[in-house]
């Protein structure tokens, strides 16, 4: 109670002096005088003009923030945008792969084909859609920069681009099937470079050449190491037998 009396004497008094001068000044000259500096002695009153000196450098930042702040914003939002749309389109990339070898399996189905010839066209189909399949959540949930996701992008690459190979060789094939390795070989360039360089295209520590090398290094060693366990084994067993073949149907090719 004490302090409340307290600070009502104190803004009384302020407002007396003020009252005070003002008469004076406006009795004694025909122009208004300045009001002359009060003599700040209640602690409450240097309170009060603390407090209007803080909202007078609230303001003056709010005023600054309100003119540099939406560009602030709106560079942020662009790029923000960006990054969603490249995510975007890269994920309708691969679910445009996943339909497409279904329907690579559909067409041939439908014609009148050897059981071991839909079994053969079954085989080749089955994984390129299945990894497909798996690189949309991967790309869905910015898993594209795991090593993993980037070498099941390079060997969807390698598998198109030998798949159209192929094709200009024959001479003929699967019209969807051609369309399907066009559409990977488009895709899975942009789901390694995402994975390499960020989706902002900035983040990323080496380029898609420094990448690239670093894993054709890891998996030599990895090929020319010892197995450690049964598991590993057969992991590396699996490896030569795949390369092998490739190069065994490589050198039939040539």
């Amino acid at each position: 109670m004490m302090n409340i009396i307290m600070k009502l004497i104190s803004l009384i008094s302020v407002v007396l002096i003020l009252a005070t001068n003002g008469a004076a000044a406006f009795h004694t000259s025909p122009r208004l005088a300045p009001i002359p500096q009060v003599q700040q002695t209640s602690p409450y009153f240097r309170s009060l003009v603390t407090s209007s000196d803080k909202l007078r450098s609230n303001a003056a930042a709010i005023k600054t923030a309100s003119s540099v702040g939406p560009l602030m914003l709106s560079s942020s939002g662009e790029d923000f945008n960006k990054i969603q749309g490249r995510k975007k389109r890269v994920i309708l990339g691969y679910k445009a792969m996943t339909a497409l070898y279904i329907a690579v399996f559909l067409y041939s189905a439908s014609k009148s084909v050897a059981a071991n010839t839909l079994l053969a066209i079954t085989s080749y189909v089955a994984m390129p859609a299945g990894l497909s399949y798996i690189m949309i959540s991967a790309a869905k949930h910015d898993r594209l920069g795991s090593d993993t996701y980037k070498r099941i992008n390079l060997s969807l690459l390698e598998y198109a681009v030998l798949g159209l190979s192929v094709i200009k060789l024959s001479g003929g094939g699967n019209p969807i099937l051609k369309v399907a390795y066009i559409i990977t070989l488009i895709n899975t360039i942009k789901g390694y470079a995402y994975g390499v360089l960020g989706l902002d295209k900035k983040s990323g520590s080496d380029t898609m050449l420094q990448d690239f090398t670093k894993g054709v290094k890891s998996t030599i060693k990895g090929i020319c190491s010892d197995p450690k366990n049964m598991k590993s084994f057969g992991y590396w067993s699996a490896t030569l037998m795949v390369a092998s073949m490739k190069l065994f149907k490589l050198k039939d090719i040539i």
